[in-house]
């Protein structure tokens, strides 16, 4: 099984990236193939590749050439820049480390998305495929899920779940309403929170021009001094 996963993982080679981004709490998400767009009323529509490779518990970088041009510490909008150079290369190798917890995703344009394992415990990077999920364990092992399947929490994770879940309500009332455009994480002065859950939703506005600055904010809301570059 271990050998036939590494082979699925390895028929990425020849796909195109199509799409490049940070997720929650300094995730890295980055689409292969063809791109599935669907669309949520009042915020931005989501895309989806056909391919996924999320990272988790773990760190990374991206390489040009053998010099490092972006990684998991910069700041969001210099990786954004970094990784937009990804789109349209191709994947041309795939190399594991020690572990299958580390792994060098290269592309055809001199670009390479390295991922390393921060965790003993949890998985360090996912990738999703039209049959499911692929997820990379600090033991060693690959391990394959279907896509209807439903992670159980444990008891602390379970609490911790409901109460993000009510503080999201509770704040609805107080937090800018969402955009479609000029969301708050494309502000140069959004500041994403590392959470969990509903919480990952959220960041800190340090706009002092703002009247929502000092204050918790939604991803996907939005206001009038909303600034994408800093002058």
């Amino acid at each position: 099984m271990q050998n036939e996963l590494r082979v699925e993982i390895g028929s990425l080679v020849g796909l195109e990236c199509s799409k490049a981004t940070m997720s929650y709490v300094g995730h890295l998400n980055v689409l292969l193939g063809e791109l599935e767009e669907k669309s949520h009323p009042g915020r931005k529509n989501t895309f989806y590749g056909e391919y996924e490779i999320l990272t988790w518990s773990a760190s990374w970088r991206i390489l040009r050439g053998e010099q490092i041009a972006a990684g998991f510490y910069d700041d969001d909008s210099s990786i954004q820049a970094v990784l937009d150079s990804l789109l349209g290369a191709k994947v041309s190798e795939v190399h594991f480390g020690t572990t299958v917890a580390d792994v060098r995703f290269v592309f055809d344009n001199d670009m390479t998305v390295e991922i390393l394992g921060v965790s003993g415990e949890e998985y360090s990077w996912e990738l999703k495929t039209p049959s499911g999920y692929i997820e990379a364990h600090p033991s060693n092992l690959l391990v394959k899920k279907n896509s209807d399947y439903v992670e159980e929490l444990d008891p602390v994770e379970k609490a911790l779940a409901i109460h993000a879940e009510s503080c999201s309500q509770r704040w609805e009332s107080l937090i800018p309403s969402e955009s479609k455009e000029h969301c708050c994480s494309d502000c140069i002065y959004y500041r994403r929170l590392e959470a969990e859950f509903h919480f990952g939703d959220y960041g800190l506005c340090s706009n002092v021009e703002s009247p929502f600055d000092g204050k918790v904010v939604r991803m996907r809301s939005s206001c009038d001094q909303y600034v994408d570059e800093f002058k």
